[in-house]
Order: structure tokens, then sequence, then C-alpha cells
């Protein structure tokens, strides 16, 4: 059957949506899923419970009309629900997947969280991950030497910067190394860790924060909703993103990819100087404290290797590792 993969809940507001506002009876529902009619109750019941907007009569049940709702839930993403992992509230989701790796979750793997209590990003900075904002992390495992691991986030920039200048209706660029900016402020921010067995990676993980409808955190931040003007489906933007990448990591290997990255970037051209992080490795809330500028001068994009590089005055051009540097325009 075309649904042996897809749960009853899956199949259940598929139908129900087709309709909204139309009645229809449990034993329709169980005949074109195959399923009892108990087995509908019991998914209509849960989906109710999650604050789904069914109604529930002597008729059957329908889809409230002008209801929408967004929803991260597994069963709404059809044929791949299996690849969804959602929790209401975690820790943070590059948590729950280093677990799943380990468990031997596949490639393809999508964990999402309404909120996170300890979402982090780059250097144990703290991620401030409230409600209305989208957090998840792709776990992928790929063949690749473990010293081009930083491609996956520049190929995942390159996605989410286009799906999110279509969504928001200007211009999101990707900033080295991890951020997106739309407008000089940041609206969403990539988090890469991975396992490796020698030289080649075994997975890796890409912890993903997109502020969509949440509140902006700092003058120096946006968020999806003012940039569009209306608020956003966070639903809608992890289908796009998804999508998206499906076909950008394709090209994680690819010559082109750092090319591609270069012509969409924010900061090409503008001063800048590089600055050596230092984690503070006592306290996962603090901030990295910076030890000093180690070089300054213009910012030329990256290399093929995807290394940031910084022109200095006297011509000479030096590369830069992501991770262990930020530049400061």
């Amino acid at each position: 059957m075309v649904y042996q993969t897809i749960s009853v809940k899956s199949r259940t507001l598929e139908i129900l949506r087709q309709d909204p506002g139309a009645f229809i009876s449990g034993e329709d529902l169980a005949s074109k899923q195959g399923v009892s009619r108990v087995a509908v109750w019991k998914a209509v019941k849960a989906l109710c419970l999650m604050g789904y907007p069914i109604t529930v009569g002597e008729k059957g049940y329908c889809w409230k009309p002008l209801s929408h709702g967004d929803f991260l839930y597994p069963w709404e993403f059809g044929e791949k629900e299996p690849f969804f992992h959602h929790f209401d509230s975690t820790d943070s989701t590059m948590n729950r997947a280093a677990e799943l790796a380990g468990r031997g979750c596949p490639g393809g793997t999508v964990i999402t969280a309404g909120e996170q209590t300890a979402g982090r990003g780059r250097n144990n900075r703290p991620w401030v991950s409230e409600h209305g904002g989208l957090f998840f992390t792709l776990l992928e495992r790929q063949a690749m030497n473990a010293a081009e691991y930083f491609r996956f986030s520049l190929a995942l920039q390159i996605a989410a910067a286009r799906c999110l200048s279509r969504i928001c209706g200007k211009q999101v660029q990707p900033r080295w190394s991890n951020d997106l900016y739309v407008d000089g402020k940041k609206i969403a921010g990539i988090l890469t860790e991975f396992h490796a067995e020698g030289d080649l990676l075994v997975w890796i993980s890409l912890g993903v924060g997109i502020n969509v409808n949440n509140r902006p955190h700092s003058k120096e931040s946006t968020n999806c909703a003012n940039v569009a003007g209306h608020p956003l489906s966070r639903q809608e933007v992890l289908r796009s993103i998804l999508h998206e990448w499906e076909l950008t990591k394709k090209e994680v290997n690819s010559p082109m990819l750092c090319k591609e990255w270069n012509s969409l970037a924010w900061g090409i051209g503008k001063r800048a100087a590089v600055v050596e992080n230092k984690s503070c490795k006592k306290d996962r809330s603090s901030r990295s404290e910076k030890t000093g500028i180690i070089a300054d001068g213009i910012f030329s994009g990256i290399d093929e290797h995807g290394r940031g590089v910084i022109k200095e005055e006297n011509g000479k051009k030096k590369v830069f590792i992501p991770g262990k540097v930020s530049i400061q325009f």
C-alpha cells in the first residue's frame, strides 16, 4: 500500500484537510486507510489533545474551516515521517541528534523542537530559543574527509539563504562562517558537530536556529515576521529549507560550492578584523572570550576550501579555518 510508512495520524489529517468543515465518519476514515475505527478514534483523540482544530460529533470528524496550525510533529511530513523526531521542549536538538546518531539513525534524520532550554551556538555561546522560532537539527551520513566538515555548513547556509529570501521577500545572505543576515541583522545561525573515525566522517549534525516569529533578542538581530511584514508558518519554512537542502547537499563536494557561497555572501569587500576565539568550557552559558586581533584587512570571501580570506594592507592574503576564529566587521 502507498501508506504503509505513514501513520494513522498523518493520513487522517490529510483526509480531513481536503474538505474543511465537512464531517467524515470514522467508518469512512478507517476504510480509506485500511485500519480499524478504533485506530482512527485513538489517532483523532491524540491529535485533539495536541491542539489540532478537529471537531468531533455524531456525524464523525471534521477539520474546522479557516484553521491552519503550525505544527512540527513527524506526521505532518507524509512519507518522510519515519525520519522526523519532535520534542515540545528539550535542552538542545544537537544533544538529541548525537543520541540518535549513536543508535544508528540514518542520514536524512530531522530533529525539531518547540523550544530549547539550553540552545547553543558556536563556541558554546547560548542561543535564545523561545516559542515562535524554528529550531532543528539535520543528521547526515555522507563520506567525506573530516577536515572538510564545514562544507556542509556552507551548503546549508546557501539552501537557507535561498529559501528565506523567497519567503521573506528580501535578500538573506550567508555571513562567514555560520550565520545568515538580512539588512545587516542576524536572522539565523548554524552549528555543526560531527563524529569521525580516522580521517572520515561517520556522521555530522547541523543545528539550525531561525528567528521566524519569536522576538529578536538583541538590536543586532531580526526575525522573518518583521522582514516579511506578517507572521510565517514555521512548518512551511522548514519544508522549504528541507526541499532546497536535498538539492544543495548533493553539491557539498563540488568545486562550485564556494563560488556559489561567495555570490550570495554578506561582508565581501568590507573592512574586517579576525579575532581568535577562546571557548569558556567551565560555563556553557557564558560567552566566548576574544583573545585579540590576529589579522586586519578586507574580507575577500572564502577560498575553494571554504576558508575565510583576509587581504591585508600590504596585499598579502591570509586564510582562516572556521571555528577557531571570528570575523568582526
